[in-house]
């Protein structure tokens, strides 16, 4: 599987340096690698990992039109949709249960895998966003936008503590089955903590 998984990224790749722009002949070698790598035992993910390293971003023009073209952001586009209103929700849906029955929810919170996740997700986060951000403003690397105010920024931190889908994949792939009840209860009061806050503070800062 593993073989036949490489021999594939290596047609991948070839396409790429050929100058191919056909994205559906990348879904088809993409299944082979999907496959080969599921079958090898490796999590299939990676596969995705390693085929978006190799879909071609360049632009170029389209013939008959004065617009840029890639072949990258075309794809992004078109399954955006199906992603974010489809397999999102049914991945959520489908993962996000938390059976509480005979379990003190107290302990289950204060467990520390539950309290490093909210803590992760409630103040690394807007530690980080606002940090990376105030350093590379004061370097002159970045400036804000004209209308953004810190309080927003700190507002968006927040918000990027809204950790729900990829969370819940990462917990299950990290964690053994029966600790799983401390992540998605991690996972869910640090999303809404971190989601109530971002949004309070953000209308706070558009008032001010």
């Amino acid at each position: 599987g593993l073989a036949l998984a490489s021999v594939a990224l290596g047609g991948a790749a070839l396409l790429r340096y050929s100058g191919v722009r056909n994205y559906l002949i990348y879904v088809l070698v993409g299944t082979v690698v999907w496959g080969g790598i599921l079958y090898s035992g490796i999590h299939a993910t990676v596969a995705g990992v390693l085929l978006g390293l190799l879909t071609p971003t360049q632009f170029s023009y389209e013939k008959g039109s004065e617009d840029f073209y890639s072949p990258l952001e075309d794809l992004v586009h078109k399954l955006h949709p199906w992603v974010s209103f489809g397999i999102m929700p049914i991945f959520a849906f489908a993962n996000a249960g938390v059976d509480l029955r005979g379990l003190d929810l107290l302990q289950i919170v204060s467990h520390p895998i539950s309290l490093g996740i909210i803590f992760g997700l409630t103040i690394g986060k807007p530690l980080g966003v606002f940090g990376v951000t105030y350093v590379f403003s004061k370097l002159r690397v970045i400036s804000l936008p004209e209308g953004v105010s810190w309080g927003q920024i700190i507002g968006v931190g927040f918000l990027a503590g809204i950790g729900f889908t990829m969370s819940l994949f990462i917990s299950s792939l990290a964690l053994p089955a029966e600790l799983e009840v401390y992540s998605k209860t991690g996972i869910i009061v640090g999303s809404l903590v971190s989601g109530i806050i971002g949004a309070v503070m953000i209308k706070i800062s558009l008032k001010t």
